[in-house]
């Protein structure tokens, strides 16, 4: 496993931890941290790519960023009552 060099100290025992099955509440309960910190590594991982990209500690599918879904829904229902959908495009762009 060659990316495994590349871990923390931190990071590898995490991910030893999350490979045996332990939720994010155990893992920071074993390692004396908040759960908070085992969610920043959690998404360390997925952007490094030593976790799956859509890897989530409950096994849950990840959400589909609600709040840009939200946004779009919203700002689609505004330029259908103004008419003015190019406006709305580039605000979406923005938050893209």
């Amino acid at each position: 496993m060659a990316e495994a060099t590349r871990l923390t100290p931190r990071q590898k025992a995490i991910k030893e931890r999350l490979d045996k099955g332990m939720q994010a509440r155990e893992i920071a309960a074993d390692l004396e941290i908040t759960r908070n910190a085992v969610y920043q590594q959690i998404q360390r991982g997925r952007r490094q790519g030593w976790l799956p990209a859509d890897y989530t500690p409950t096994g849950q599918p990840m959400r589909e960023r609600p709040g840009y879904d939200t946004l779009a829904r919203l700002l689609a229902t505004e330029s259908d009552a103004n008419g003015d959908g190019e406006q709305v495009a580039g605000q979406l762009a923005i938050v893209q």
